[in-house]
């Protein structure tokens, strides 16, 4: 991470200020646009790959629709995913370079499985996509680009751990790193958050879609089972990372924004659970309450970090306490 390490000198507190509220912002408009792409674009291979099975118009057709969830308009891809992703390497190269080698390669990666995936979108325009043979590379094709999509959040979860609390040693032990049992339970708790984030947006824009009655009722019916699913699974995670977390982080501040966290983890669920129940119900709250989600979810990381600053003397005795 050379290469960024030193675009920016910081001389004050205020540029440590400017730099750590910029990642704050970054993570916030990456982390749901990274969540939905991933989540859209597997719920469309799966579906199509159910098409091919039962010979299912429906499947097909929404494997199409999933596919321009978030890739259809080029200004959503570069203002929501490769400005936040390119914005977040940068800044935190700027905070913690000794330990920031590896977010560069994160961000070649996504831009790279964005781009396999407009070109799987863009597959179903071709004439004949349907048909069995004709879409066997592209489809290859996308499930590469999902899986290069997944290492490479996997790689920024695992730095959105250590992201306000980097490790004391100048580098980083990339299997400590991903595999430790924080990270795995935090992108366990990603993943959770994108397959229901996905299904919310579905059903937001379920209103809105001119598509044919069965084509509706279908999309209604996974879109509400699958949020409530990923839902309930999500307080789990969260709730098994807090035991994973360093005495010295906890304070009253972590425990009341994990309260709320958790308090609207529950007002999804039912959301989702009075959709599935009542067809005529608008849920485009729902999408609102998964942004304070994700608002909370950065902040309370932010509190347990700069708690761990002040015990490991980070930045030789100038903490700067942004967040607690």
């Amino acid at each position: 991470m050379d290469i960024l390490s030193n675009l920016y000198d910081i001389k004050t507190l205020t540029d440590v200020f400017i730099l750590k509220f910029g990642l704050f912002l970054s993570l916030l408009l990456l982390l749901p646009y990274l969540s939905v792409l991933i989540g859209s674009q597997l719920f469309s291979l799966l579906h199509l790959k159910k098409s091919q099975i039962f010979n299912n118009s429906t499947y097909f057709d929404l494997a199409k629709y999933l596919t321009e969830l978030v890739t259809k308009k080029m200004w959503v891809r570069i203002i929501f995913g490769i400005i936040p992703f390119f914005g977040t390497a940068f800044f935190y190269s700027q905070l913690y370079s000794e330990t920031a080698e590896n977010l560069l390669f994160a961000f070649i990666l996504f831009v790279a499985g964005i781009c396999i995936m407009v070109a799987y979108k863009n597959g179903f325009s071709v004439k004949d996509f349907d048909k069995k043979g004709n879409n066997r590379l592209l489809i290859k094709g996308a499930w590469f680009g999902i899986i290069i999509l997944l290492i490479s959040s996997l790689i920024l979860i695992s730095y959105f751990e250590y992201t306000f609390a980097p490790a004391t040693s100048k580098s980083v032990n990339l299997f400590e790193l991903f595999f430790s049992t924080n990270t795995i339970l935090m992108y366990l708790l990603f993943l959770a958050i994108s397959f229901s984030l996905t299904s919310a947006i579905l059903v937001a824009r379920m209103n809105r879609t001119n598509v044919s009655y069965n084509f509706k009722a279908y999309l209604r019916e996974f879109s509400t089972k699958t949020g409530i699913l990923f839902t309930f699974i999500q307080p789990l995670f969260f709730v098994l990372n807090i035991f994973t977390i360093d005495k010295s982080a906890l304070s009253f501040s972590f425990f009341a924004f994990s309260m709320l966290i958790l308090l609207l983890m529950l007002i999804v669920s039912v959301q989702f659970y009075l959709n599935f129940k009542n067809e005529k119900l608008k849920s485009t709250s729902i999408v609102f309450v998964f942004l304070l989600l994700f608002s909370f979810l950065i902040y309370n990381s932010q509190i347990t970090s700069e708690r761990i600053e002040k015990k490991n003397s980070i930045e030789k005795g100038q903490l700067l306490e942004l967040f607690s």
